[in-house]
């Protein structure tokens, strides 16, 4: 689950930057021989992304790719993938970067627009387990899980400011 807000700042011939200020949820689950593995984290993320959009009609196709800071807010696991020996649970850093690449598709629906979003997010930040008498700097994890995901994002897009007056001159 994703919760933000988003801005795209046109600069030229289809080309904007959209900066991006969001709150995600999410998870995975992984299997092993014993026992499966929840994990679950809150991250608040900020993203700067180029793109470029053309217009075919009335939608409008669009491909982006940039960067992103995040900060682990919280993190929680369900299951035990030691057969029920106590482990330590933690990421190499609290703070997360990496690189997304996306593209989409909106229509125009009354003075907004519809979208469908589709975005890799690729870091070297992991989650790593480990049985409890070990040190993160003495041994190799145990368990490493990177933190790389696709996602898709079904939104509705409210026009504000100048890209109002834009719309309407475009419709004369």
């Amino acid at each position: 689950m994703e919760v933000g807000a988003v801005s795209r700042i046109h600069l030229f011939k289809g080309f904007y930057i959209q900066p991006e200020l969001s709150f995600l949820q999410k998870g995975g689950k992984k299997e092993f021989l014993l026992d499966g593995l929840i994990i679950k984290t809150n991250q608040l993320k900020f993203s700067m992304l180029l793109g470029y959009q053309f217009d075919i009609k009335q939608v409008s196709f669009y491909l982006n790719s940039g960067g992103f800071l995040g900060r682990v807010l919280s993190e929680s696991t369900d299951g035990n993938p030691f057969y029920n020996f106590p482990y330590k649970r933690y990421f190499d850093n609290n703070w997360d970067y990496g690189l997304i690449f996306g593209s989409g598709f909106s229509f125009s629906v009354g003075a907004g627009k519809i979208l469908l979003d589709f975005k890799y997010r690729y870091s070297e930040n992991r989650f790593r387990l480990m049985e409890w008498g070990n040190s993160p700097e003495s041994i190799a994890a145990t368990i490493s899980i990177y933190n790389r995901a696709w996602g898709c994002t079904i939104g509705f897009c409210i026009p504000i400011g100048n890209e109002v007056s834009q719309q309407k001159d475009q419709t004369r």
